[in-house]
């Protein structure tokens, strides 16, 4: 399996410049007049932005905490290939707390919903 490219970001809390896991938050508006594009997205590390309490970064730093040794929970090569393959538990409680879904999670089946 050949890795994505890593994309250098400056996390907007720590300011850092790397190409570690970062959550990107994309806002782009269109200017109400001129129609010329604003791009005002905010990127952070996935941990900076569960210590600003973003709840999906939260379940991904709660559940790197299971596998990893805390010095791989700092913006590091082991968190970026633990939220390249992250376990199946992960994504199944984005999905039972906040209704997220992804390809690698399959949707319960009905009976098991619950009401």
């Amino acid at each position: 399996m050949t890795q994505p490219e890593r994309v250098e970001r400056t996390c907007f809390k720590c300011e850092v410049t790397d190409s570690h896991a970062h959550h990107v938050q994309y806002v782009a508006l269109n200017h109400p007049v001129s129609g010329q594009s604003v791009d005002l997205s905010i990127t952070r590390h996935i941990q900076c932005c569960a210590e600003d309490g973003c709840p999906i970064c939260e379940i991904a730093v709660k559940h790197a905490r299971e596998i990893l040794d805390e010095n791989d929970l700092l913006p590091s090569d082991r968190f970026n290939e633990f939220m390249a393959s992250p376990p199946r538990e992960y994504f199944a409680e984005l999905f039972e707390v906040h209704g997220l879904t992804s390809p690698e999670f399959d949707y319960p089946k009905e009976e098991s919903r619950p009401t």
